[in-house]
């Protein structure tokens, strides 16, 4: 998820003479980004602690130019520090692109947030994206604020739900002429593909995603490749998924074992029939027998199938916030 978490700017003046803004460069400023967004978490709260490796994998997607996607900001008198990061991403088939900003409390209220908007916008465009996107968390509200201050509009919610530790789970119950197989099982990338495609249909921001790009996650250090749940129909048709991950990093950052459910779905034709909720207690049990306690997932939109379903299994939300768009 992008968020935005810049207070409202002041003009922007003179900041280039105040600052380096420079773009991004792997070597270098891997380490420093991890440890910046590691500093805003401690004061915002927001979740958005991370490790090396969780961002070099966001960092190296497919048709990525880091160095053209990212800009930084130095601290001054200590290149050696960053105060803040910005990106732009646009999937290969979308038609939108996304903008994240990242500013350290310190040095907020400094024009830093519109410095980088600017250039990130910029890029954007070069990437063809018809408008971007991106996200507040009610945490942070001045968030709003400085986004209405540079025309973009809300568009939808988003909620990051978690549930108490050492849930009780319900065996899964699964209709008629249903079976489920893990993708070590199958091996079959274009099984989940179509799912992960056909399976987010009608849901907000939906976009088709490619089998490059689905490599690139299925490689990833949280991936496991047993912890990837096709449901297939009666004739042998692809129906739902629940993609299930373990994040030693996510372990340390809540204390406790947390087990994440990045991505439940169910072709049109395979909903209302109780699949989800058998897929979605399927990746529960195999993350329980892996040693997790809790479990986290995210929603996105007023999704009157997705929410009673995670209500219902015991999910409960942790956090929420906004999604934000801007057109040229």
């Amino acid at each position: 998820m992008t968020e935005l978490i810049e207070r409202q700017d002041v003009p922007a003046g003179n900041i280039e003479d105040r600052f380096v803004i420079r773009p991004f460069a792997m070597d270098a400023d891997l380490s420093r980004i991890v440890r910046l967004r590691n500093e805003i978490d401690a004061v915002d709260q927001t979740d958005v602690g991370t490790s090396e490796d969780e961002m070099r994998t966001r960092i190296t997607v497919p048709q990525s130019d880091p160095a053209r996607d990212r800009w930084v900001v130095e601290e001054p008198g200590n290149p050696d520090r960053l105060i803040a990061d910005s990106m732009t991403g646009k999937d290969l088939l979308a038609t939108d692109g996304w903008i994240s900003i990242w500013v350290h409390p310190d040095w907020r209220r400094q024009g830093l947030g519109s410095a980088l908007l600017a250039r990130q916008i910029a890029r954007a465009r070069e990437l063809g994206a018809e408008y971007v996107t991106t996200s507040t968390n009610d945490r942070v509200p001045a968030g709003d604020t400085f986004l209405r201050k540079h025309a973009f509009y809300p568009t939808t919610s988003w909620i990051d739900m978690r549930t108490p530790a050492r849930l009780t789970l319900a065996e899964p119950v699964w209709g008629t002429g249903y079976t489920v197989r893990t993708y070590a099982e199958v091996q079959d990338i274009q099984a989940v593909n179509l799912a992960l495609n056909r399976g987010f249909i009608g849901h907000w921001g939906h976009h088709e995603g490619t089998e490059e790009e689905l490599v690139h996650w299925l490689d990833a250090p949280t991936t496991r490749h047993d912890g990837i749940f096709l449901a297939f129909g009666a004739e042998g048709e692809v129906a739902g998924i629940c993609w299930a991950e373990l994040n030693p990093e996510l372990d340390k950052r809540r204390g406790v074992p947390t087990g994440y459910i990045d991505s439940l779905a169910v072709v049109p034709e395979h909903r209302r029939k109780g699949l989800g909720r058998a897929l979605l207690l399927t990746g529960m049990r195999w993350l329980e027998a892996a040693g997790m306690q809790v479990y986290e997932l995210g929603a996105w939109g007023e999704n009157d199938m997705a929410l009673p379903l995670y209500f219902g299994v015991g999910f409960q939300i942790a956090q929420k916030g906004n999604e934000y768009r801007l057109d040229y």
